[in-house]
């Protein structure tokens, strides 16, 4: 099938403080409330149109509720339905609506135990600046977060979840890590001209690592750093530092809830058909300089924080 997941369209992350968690991403990062609804908060950031790109749900403990993909037509929801239950993997439907802004969807679990939903239809509620002669800049809260970029989740089993991704979902890889035997333990795919728009590194099932808010320069990274440090944002990772893989400028911290993120910016492009972008190789040996480049050193304890 050609493919038909356009982008990311959302993440939906658990968090154990509603309230907290709300002022953080409106008042740290900069994103808008879309909707408001028992145990749940509809978030959306100033250069996308859709309804929402991040939702916080109320729960016990921190991590990922699920993953939503855009996809190109209505149509793409049954083939994409068809597709996964070949595999033998459960599938549900999500009903219109049941999402706030959104309409129906088909949910489903990856190999690597995330869930996943595919959708069509979601309320376009144009630019913040306006949709009529809007000035060109926005004037951004906080952190200046422009758009939800990629996430990066656990698999046990990296090559098989390509496979999956690949396969099923239609994404291409752009760069990989084999160990010494040529198996690949990670991999940065994508489904857009960005470089990676799912990633996934070695982990137990059902793991999330991180998720990516797009910044439009690395000065904006250096001023949402500032913005951060100024509200007090202890739990940072590392950076503002440089990915060998992707070559784009990076900082990583965490929400009260304690699920990790990333605002980055810089990564190369792909054309956004898969195949046409030849894939990049990384060695064990190397892996620390493609993670973090400047420091060309990893604990790889951070890898083992996941939510």
């Amino acid at each position: 099938m050609e493919m038909s997941v356009i982008k990311v369209g959302h993440v939906s992350l658990n968090v154990t403080d509603l309230n907290a968690a709300e002022k953080f991403y409106t008042e740290v990062l900069g994103l808008t409330v879309s909707a408001r609804r028992d145990g749940e908060v509809y978030l959306r950031t100033a250069e996308d149109q859709d309804h929402h790109n991040i939702v916080l749900k109320a729960s016990d403990s921190a991590g990922l509720d699920h993953v939503g993909l855009k996809v190109n037509s209505p149509d793409d929801l049954e083939e994409l339905e068809t597709l996964v239950l070949r595999t033998g993997t459960q599938v549900w439907r999500v009903s219109d609506r049941e999402e706030v802004g959104q309409g129906e969807g088909v949910r489903f679990v990856v190999p690597s135990g995330q869930t996943f939903e595919v959708f069509y239809h979601i309320d376009n509620l144009g630019y913040e600046v306006g949709m009529e002669n809007p000035d060109p800049v926005t004037f951004f809260v906080g952190a200046k977060a422009a758009r939800l970029d990629h996430l990066l989740i656990s698999a046990a089993d990296a090559e098989d979840n390509q496979k999956f991704f690949t396969e099923i979902l239609d994404f291409g890889a752009s760069e990989v890590l084999r160990d010494p035997e040529g198996k690949i333990i990670a991999s940065w795919m994508y489904c857009t001209t960005t470089m990676h728009d799912v990633a996934m590194s070695p982990g137990p099932e059902g793991g999330l690592h991180h998720v990516a808010l797009w910044l439009d320069s690395r000065a904006d990274v250096v001023r949402a750093v500032n913005w951060m440090k100024k509200n007090k944002v202890r739990t940072f990772d590392y950076g503002i530092t440089r990915h060998g893989i992707s070559g784009a400028t990076t900082i990583y911290f965490h929400d009260p809830a304690g699920n990790r993120l990333e605002l980055f910016t810089g990564p190369y492009v792909t054309p956004g058909v898969p195949g046409r972008v030849k894939e990049i190789t990384w060695t064990l040996d190397q892996f620390p300089r493609g993670v973090f480049y400047y420091e060309r050193e990893l604990d790889m304890k951070f890898f083992e924080d996941l939510t």
